[in-house]
This record gives structure tokens, C-alpha cells and sequence, in this order.
């Protein structure tokens, strides 16, 4: 037997909704392009369209040198330039813009240290001949073919490698406001000499490349002899990811079974019993622990369970619609006071392994049962979770301290 809560209440929550602007250039053409004038013929406006490219041994291998030319119109988020397989992968690495400084960074999690700043920072819309060499011992990052950053790593373990593809604009739901142009893949170490005037050449070292002119059926060519072209990926996040994902085809695209169903009475499984806690509890604010743990509550008012602080103030005339006007500043002040919940509910009879199970308390609490204290806890997805069997009776008390 045993006894779950499923109430999930959540307190002190505040939900703040940001309305985003959405700039989208029209690069000359009626409908929104993913290509656009660049350094060198066209580019890729990475605020509108991504490549991704299949994975392939050589764009982890090292020595490696990744090149390209780029620019950047906010430093609001960060800006990924070109990365390769997922974030949590021993052989990933990225080569991208720091949030808020424009720093042009590097991340190889396989590493320590995992992050390479560089002093280079992107103040102004204009292309930028951007660069990494790594030969296993030496992150060296490169702009304009300056050395802005020189970082001796070592190996660290704890991560596994995850096959994943080359991904160029964009890498975990993060993007890029800019443009990119040109982008190459070595397997020496380039010695940066001088800055290309023209547009990148194959030679023997080369293992990827890819420029934003030669585009036909969807795929920008890879002039390198490996031979990956590149998908161009135009559209919402949600789609994007679709593609990468490579998830299967829907099962309401295949041909459906059909099923006979016949008379007659079908044994059903026995689950645990439970008792959903929800509904209305009582709410008290502040005041001393061991009278409100044991003591009678005068100054309760009544609180829907799942539900808020602020909607049960709300719903007891106490604050005004925190939604309406400048009156989320009158609800901001109640989220930093103790609040406290209570409700008595009578524990079914013979309950064994009794567990009293929260679906979500935000952000913390500390709970009492018939004058108990539980424990704490503290998150905002699912929890807390105790076992009870030993603590119920034939009418029980309990209270979540938010």
C-alpha cells in the first residue's frame, strides 16, 4: 500500500514572459534567403538558415585547423560559429562568441580547461578572418590573423565520445546573429602568416570545405576531397532540430492494423493505492515554527493545491492581479517572506510502504508530517519524496514550509 501526494504545489513561482522582436533581412529577394552578399561572393545569414554536415573521423582527429570568416550583429547570446558533435561528446569542440563580451572563444569539454577566451571581441558588424589550431597539448585561437589566445590543455576524463554531425550557425538550440563565410577544416596545424585575400583552396590538408556559392538542390558542395556537402537547414528551431535528429517516419504514415475486439470481461491490474492531496489547503504567513507545527492557525486563509503564493493571496483579496499593470512589484514583495501550507487528511487503514510523493515544490521547502519534520528540499522539477509508512495515523497533518 501506499500513499502518494499528488498535489504539486507550487510556490513563490513567477512566471515573466519576455516578447522577443525578430529581425529578419530580406538580402534583395521578396522571401527571407539564407544566402546573402559576403566576403567573398555569397554568405550564409546564420539568423535564418544552418548547415549541417554528416559526421565523417577526420573533423575529430587532430592536429586539426578550423577557418572561417564571419561577422556578428549582437553580442546579446552567444554566437556559434562551427561545431562539432554534441556539447557532451569527449571530441566535441566549437569555436563561437561569448555572451554579452563578444570574446571569441573556443570549447573542447574533452579538456581542462575546457574554455579558451581570447582577448579578440567583436565591437563592430565587420568580416573577421577567424581560426583554431589544436594539436592535442595547444588551443591557439586566431582573428584576423592575429594570435589572441595561447592555451596549454591535457585530457580529462569523465565524458564518452557521441557520433554527431558538423554544424555550422548553430550547435544545442543555440544559434548565431550574423553571417558566415567560408569555412575550412585542416588536418595539420596552418601557420597563420598572413590573412586570405581570396576564398579558401584545397590542398592536401584539407578535409572540409565549404562555400556559400556553390549551393545546388538544397546542399552547399564540399570542394574538399572528402566530399561531405552540406544540408542548408532553413526554417524554426523545432525544424531544424527534426533534421538533425533524423528522427524516423511517423507512425501515422504506415498502414494501419486491424484489431478484433470480442465480448468479455478483462482482469485489470492492481496498482498501489493512493490519495491525491490536491485541492484546498490552509496558508499562513511567517510566525513561530513550534506553534505553527502543533498549534491552531487564526490567520489561515484557504490555498488551491497545485497552485501559487500569489494566486491563493490573489484569490483572498490580499494582493491585487500581479498580471495587471505595475502590480507584480506588490506581488514581488510577498516572495521573500515564510509561507506556510497545512492540510488533514485521514490515512487509509493497514497502509504499508506508504510514500508521501510531491510532483514539484518551487524552489524550497521544509516539510512536517503530525508534528515531524521530514526534511527539506530544494528544486523546481519533481520532489520531494519520504517514506511515511511509519508516520500515519487515522487523521494526519501536513505541512510544506515554501
Amino acid at each position: 500500500m501506499s500513499l502518494i501526494d499528488h498535489s504539486g504545489f507550487y510556490g513563490l513561482m513567477i512566471l515573466l514572459v519576455w516578447m522577443l522582436g525578430c529581425v529578419v533581412p530580406v538580402c534583395g529577394a521578396k522571401a527571407p534567403s539564407p544566402l546573402c552578399p559576403g566576403r567573398f561572393g555569397r554568405a550564409l545569414d546564420t539568423r535564418i538558415g544552418t548547415l549541417q554536415i554528416d559526421d565523417h573521423p577526420a573533423y575529430g582527429r587532430l592536429p586539426i585547423t578550423v577557418e572561417c570568416w564571419a561577422r556578428v550583429f549582437s553580442n546579446k547570446d552567444f554566437n556559434i560559429f562551427v561545431a562539432h558533435e554534441p556539447k557532451a561528446s569527449s571530441t566535441h569542440w566549437e569555436i563561437y562568441s561569448y555572451a554579452r563580451s563578444g570574446a571569441f572563444s573556443a570549447y573542447l569539454p574533452g579538456f581542462t580547461p575546457s574554455e579558451v577566451v581570447s582577448r579578440f571581441r567583436f565591437i563592430d558588424p565587420d568580416w573577421h578572418y577567424l581560426a583554431m589550431t589544436f594539436d592535442g597539448q595547444r588551443v591557439q585561437l586566431f582573428a584576423d590573423e592575429v594570435l589572441v589566445a595561447d592555451q596549454a590543455v591535457t585530457p580529462q576524463g569523465g565524458l564518452e565520445h557521441q557520433a554527431g554531425p558538423l554544424l555550422v550557425g548553430t550547435v544545442s538550440n543555440i544559434g548565431c546573429d550574423g553571417e558566415i563565410d567560408e569555412v575550412r577544416i585542416s588536418n595539420t596545424v596552418r601557420e597563420m602568416t598572413f590573412m586570405p585575400t581570396g576564398p579558401f583552396r584545397p590542398d592536401d590538408h584539407t578535409v572540409g570545405l565549404w562555400r556559400m556559392d556553390d549551393v545546388h538542390a538544397g546542399k552547399v558542395r564540399d570542394a574538399s576531397p572528402v566530399g561531405r556537402d552540406a544540408w542548408l537547414l532553413t526554417g524554426a528551431m523545432d525544424e531544424i532540430d527534426a533534421v538533425l535528429f533524423g528522427a524516423g517516419p511517423s507512425p501515422l504514415d504506415s498502414p494501419a492494423d486491424p484489431v478484433k475486439l470480442s465480448p468479455g470481461d478483462i482482469p485489470h491490474p492492481t496498482g498501489p493505492v493512493t490519495l491525491n492531496l490536491a485541492g484546498t489547503w490552509e496558508m499562513a504567513e511567517d510566525g513561530d515554527e513550534a506553534q505553527r507545527v502543533s498549534g491552531p492557525w487564526s490567520d489561515a486563509i484557504p490555498a488551491a493545491v497545485p497552485g501559487s503564493v500569489h494566486s491563493a493571496l490573489v484569490a483572498a483579496g490580499r494582493i491585487p492581479d500581479p498580471k495587471v499593470g505595475r502590480n507584480d512589484v506588490i506581488a514581488h514583495a510577498q516572495s521573500f517572506r515564510t509561507w506556510w501550507l497545512r492540510r488533514t487528511f485521514s490515512g487509509p487503514a493497514g497502509a504499508e510502504d506508504a510514500k508521501l510523493i510531491f510532483d514539484g515544490v518551487a524552489i524550497h521547502c521544509t516539510v512536517w508530517l503530525n508534528g515531524q519534520r521530514l526534511g527539506e528540499h530544494e528544486g523546481m522539477f519533481g520532489g520531494p519524496e519520504f517514506d511515511v509508512t511509519s508516520k500515519l495515523h487515522q487523521e494526519d497533518t501536513m505541512m510544506p514550509m515554501p
